[in-house]
């Protein structure tokens, strides 16, 4: 039901994924620049009337489109920036229906963006400040892609809202995952800086001679043509990842570039180097404040149904009834403010509340899942029920 809007980099892109999406079965059609105003008011006008249910485009689709029952936004490559994320996003679900949001982002799609900024449409390099500014607008992306914590307020946070942020959206990816026990400010470890030193001098070492992937390749002992060709074999920081895998140091990589500290040369096939700041990492003067991506887990066989949070707290029996009647509290204010119950708070949410049993809206705001708005819009509807408890 509805329709989606898959966004990619290039003019080229739009028409190779709604052709595969065609031979899929979609009824899907491609949207550019390049096309002719006939042609892309067409598309516009099939997609708005929806005889076409996917329409794949450029990020000249979408202003002034009317359709508020999109059900997806997926971008397979990135978008250049935060804001452009945003926008693009934004579309799905403006009918207050149930929508989603995919991003997709690999390796060379970082290249395609490097190329991007520094070329203009006619192949002529860009203004030197201009694509310094444009790339600082994507590594902000690349950031938002290695977050570890709410995409969600991560996104309020980086437009400056920080009396918004929810304390965890509970329906973004990493909300899911998250047990919300460790957050990602925790201090820096000494193990988290001697991986992050070993990156760092890998990079160094590989003197720009091979790619990200070619780098790992290196730092995971891997003999292959790449790291024979480079002469990486000889260098000290050959093998030192040999117990992670691949896509481990290809995040932790990407996580380097994210934070800074490596770059990515303005060339056909971008080779990453090491930055002033990242150089300062390496040597210990500057600290090294990230948090490592974890191991790739196998596929668990158990399907999660969406929205579906970990478990809750143990509860003894009052708590188990306080947590009932605060279920039936936000039953109320979903019903007064017409919006979902989970948008008020989530199962999880409760459960902590039931749990602690605060009194005041300071104490609110060490339970999980309530970050300073709802505090501010349903703390004290909460608060009536706990103190009555």
């Amino acid at each position: 039901r509805g329709g989606a809007i898959v966004y990619a980099a290039t003019r080229k892109s739009t028409e190779q994924y709604a052709e595969l999406l065609s031979h899929k079965g979609w009824s899907a059609a491609a949207y550019h620049a390049g096309m002719t105003g006939d042609e892309r008011t067409r598309v516009a006008d099939r997609f708005a009337s929806r005889r076409v249910s996917v329409v794949v485009a450029t990020n000249a689709f979408g202003m002034g489109i009317d359709r508020a029952d999109i059900r997806a936004v997926v971008h397979v490559q990135p978008p250049s920036s935060i804001e452009a994320y945003y926008q693009e996003v934004g579309r799905a679900g403006r009918d207050g229906e149930e929508a989603s949001g995919l991003l997709l982002c690999s390796g060379a799609d970082i290249g395609l963006r490097r190329r991007l900024v520094t070329s203009g449409a006619d192949g002529a390099p860009v203004d030197a400040a201009l694509a310094a500014r444009a790339w600082g607008l994507f590594r902000e992306l690349l950031r938002y892609l290695d977050a570890r914590t709410c995409r969600h307020d991560f996104v309020l946070r980086y437009f400056g809202d920080e009396h918004e942020l929810l304390g965890g959206c509970g329906h973004c990816d990493v909300c899911l995952e998250l047990d919300g026990d460790v957050g990602v400010d925790e201090a820096v470890t000494e193990e988290t800086t001697l991986v992050v030193r070993k990156a760092l001098s890998a990079v160094a070492r590989a003197q720009r001679r091979g790619g990200l992937q070619a780098v790992a390749e290196m730092l995971r002992g891997a003999e292959t043509e790449k790291t024979e060709r480079f002469g990486f074999r000889t260098l000290s920081t050959f093998g030192l990842f040999r117990d992670r895998s691949q896509e481990w140091i290809l995040a932790l990589l990407r996580a380097l570039l994210a934070a800074g500290w490596i770059d990515l040369t303005p060339t056909e096939h971008p080779v990453p180097y090491l930055t002033k700041a990242g150089a300062a990492v390496m040597k210990g003067e500057a600290p090294a404040r990230i948090v490592l991506p974890p191991e790739p887990q196998a596929p668990s066989n158990k399907r999660r149904s969406r929205g579906e949070r970990t478990a809750a707290p143990a509860l003894d029996a009052d708590a188990q009834e306080l947590f009932e009647r605060l279920r039936g509290r936000r039953a109320e204010i979903a019903k007064q403010k017409g919006v979902p119950a989970y948008v008020v708070a989530h199962d999880r949410t409760l459960a902590d509340m039931a749990h602690k049993r605060p009194r005041t809206r300071d104490g609110l705001l060490c339970v999980h899942g309530m970050g300073p708005a709802r505090v501010e819009q349903y703390g004290d509807r909460f608060l009536e029920v706990l103190v009555e408890s």
